[in-house]
């Protein structure tokens, strides 16, 4: 038992970022509570207590009239896009709905609890480790977004996707009239859509007409037939409904909102919901078997022709495009007829008769091979266009036979670290300072930083034992420098691996020493491969020295300090993860 309650403690651990919130949960329960125990043993204070306050709160609405009953709003100052995703927790317009209660707190504290305890769930079970750099990368700014929004809460979930569902009806509803447009179920229907679509290409100044058309019909005529209805009692045999409304209004007006939860309605739009996702999921999956031979480099040289395409098409309608446009503006009766020609042969097409044909055609054997044969012939003749590929990267790896010409083509890189060391004054013994990549000479930036804190220690006795402490005893403000204690330890670089079984002790010292230009400040040692270099610290005191009465401080010399540094290189190769299992 012991052991799980030591497991959820360490689930439901709060950051630091909502430590804050959960505090002031607990103390606002603890005073509901405390002031609800008071309540218990004064009853009739109570009483006479809410009394004197409801007087209170009645007395400035007699006084100041409708202007007290009007909710503040907040300033924009104090609102920011945060503020968007608490939209549906102030949703209500009863102000009365917003007084907090300790039902409400302990609910709140509840649901808090239950989602912390979630998402540490999640965390522990989903694996965090990506091997692709662009894909991390993506999700690490996608959590940074998250970061000002609300976390995953089950409670959050289902109530914006209860929302959501009370307010797709006239989404739902046109998406129904597209697929009985397309589908030819009412034939007149969609002619006349097609003639009104005609009438909008010949004529493009109808479209500033047509959003207004679409309000008049849509919202303004229905609601106007709502409170003056006609009367159904008196039909004419041609026509389906009476079109003469009421002489007076009948109802009341009808604002549209939200259809409720337990209702026909409600339940049209979860089925809508649930058939229509089927749209995007058979979207996604036929543009991604449609373009995963061409476009994601599955066939390295097919896709490099399909890039040089795409580029030769950018650089040619940033030249040709210019010249369409003024032609079809300058004749637009030719563009006119283009676009007419276009959306009857696709409404034509989608007829049920000629759309059943077709399907017909591209599933027969014979047309699925005839594509295939075609497409494999226009495939060879553009690959042959390209050099063929090289020897695979891994094969020359792992058979090590890697002569000059092969290492210049392998993304093979040569790595380097420093062996410090540092001359100890008094045993005058050579100790180990680590492995760093910094050759931490006397020009470099921490040097003179930690040589000008070592000449601010006053007195002799701080400055020896400033000398001969360790690294967790330096004062304050001591840089140190990245290293290891063993060469071991050096990891490759990210994303690289390294090559052949050990490290190699670069000869070329005075290779090296020139590339980094130090050949002024160090000392080579041809024979260890080692290469030196000393600095003399210098300390001002406030007593002037006799005969310089001028001068009123004088500076001691300090022990030398001296280190001293060889090269290691070693080879790595970046990580290839060719024909690993994709999650």
């Amino acid at each position: 038992m012991d052991s799980v309650s030591s497991f959820f403690e360490n689930i439901l651990v709060v950051e630091p970022s909502e430590g804050g919130k959960h505090k002031q949960i607990s103390k606002t329960i603890k005073r509901l509570s405390s002031s609800s125990t008071a309540s218990t043993d004064s009853t009739s204070s109570t009483t006479s207590t809410s009394q004197s306050t409801k007087q209170e709160f009645t007395s400035p609405s007699s006084s100041n009239g409708a202007n007290a009953s009007t909710p503040s709003r907040p300033s924009l100052s104090n609102m920011d896009f945060s503020s968007f995703w608490n939209y549906s927790k102030t949703d209500d317009k009863d102000p009365s709905k917003r007084s907090v209660s300790s039902g409400s707190i302990l609910n709140s504290g509840n649901s808090f609890m239950t989602d912390k305890l979630v998402e540490k769930i999640i965390s522990m079970i989903i694996p965090m480790d990506v091997n692709d750099e662009q894909t991390n990368r993506v999700i690490q700014d996608r959590i940074e977004m998250q970061k000002s929004r609300p976390s995953l809460s089950m409670n959050i979930m289902s109530t914006n996707s209860r929302q959501l569902n009370q307010r797709l009806t006239s989404t739902f509803i046109n998406i129904d009239n597209i697929i009985r447009l397309v589908n030819w179920t009412h034939p007149y229907y969609t002619v006349g859509v097609l003639l009104i679509i005609t009438h909008l290409i010949i004529n493009p100044y109808l479209l500033s007409v047509l959003p207004l058309v679409l309000l008049i019909g849509n919202v303004l005529i229905p609601h106007y037939l709502l409170i003056y209805p006609p009367d159904t009692s008196s039909l004419s045999p041609y026509l389906e409904s009476n079109p003469i409304p009421s002489h007076r209004p009948l109802h009341d007006y009808r604002i549209p909102k939200p259809v409720p939860e337990f209702s026909r309605e409600f339940l049209l739009n979860l089925t809508d919901m649930q058939n229509h996702m089927i749209f995007y999921i058979v979207s996604y999956d036929f543009i991604l078997w449609l373009t995963n031979d061409y476009l994601y480099f599955k066939d390295e040289s097919l896709t490099s022709i399909v890039f040089l395409g795409v580029l030769l098409l950018i650089i040619s309608n940033l030249y040709f495009a210019p010249l369409a446009i003024s032609f079809f503006a300058s004749h637009f009766y030719i563009l006119q007829t283009i676009l007419v020609i276009s959306v009857w042969a696709f409404a034509i097409i989608l007829h049920p008769y000629c759309r059943g044909r077709l399907l017909e055609w591209i599933y027969k054997e014979e047309t699925r091979l005839n594509i295939l044969n075609i497409s494999n012939r226009v495939e060879e003749r553009l690959i042959n266009l390209l050099e063929p590929p090289c020897s695979d990267i891994d094969e020359i790896i792992e058979r090590g036979d890697l002569s000059e010409q092969q290492i210049n083509e392998v993304d093979i890189k040569e790595v380097e670290i420093f062996e410090l060391q540092k001359l100890n004054n008094q045993t005058k013994i050579w100790s180990l300072v680590g492995f760093t990549s910094d050759i931490y000479t006397v020009n470099t930036a921490t040097r003179k930083y930690n040589c000008n804190l070592r000449n601010m220690v006053s007195g002799h006795e701080d400055r020896e034992e400033f000398e001969h402490s360790q690294v967790s005893e330096k004062p304050k403000g001591y840089l140190n420098i990245n290293k290891k204690s063993s060469i071991n330890d050096i990891m490759p670089p990210k994303n690289w691996k390294f090559l052949g079984p050990r490290w190699e002790l670069d000869l070329e010292v005075n290779a090296w020493v020139k590339d980094n230009y130090i050949e002024d400040l160090v000392l080579i040692d041809d024979n260890e491969k080692w290469v030196y270099d000393y600095q003399e610290a210098f300390h001002e005191h406030g007593t002037p020295e006799k005969g310089n009465e001028g001068n009123d401080t004088k500076k001691e010399l300090f022990p030398q300090i001296i280190y001293r540094r060889r090269r290691w290189i070693r080879n790595c190769v970046r990580e290839s993860y060719r024909g690993s299992i994709e999650p």
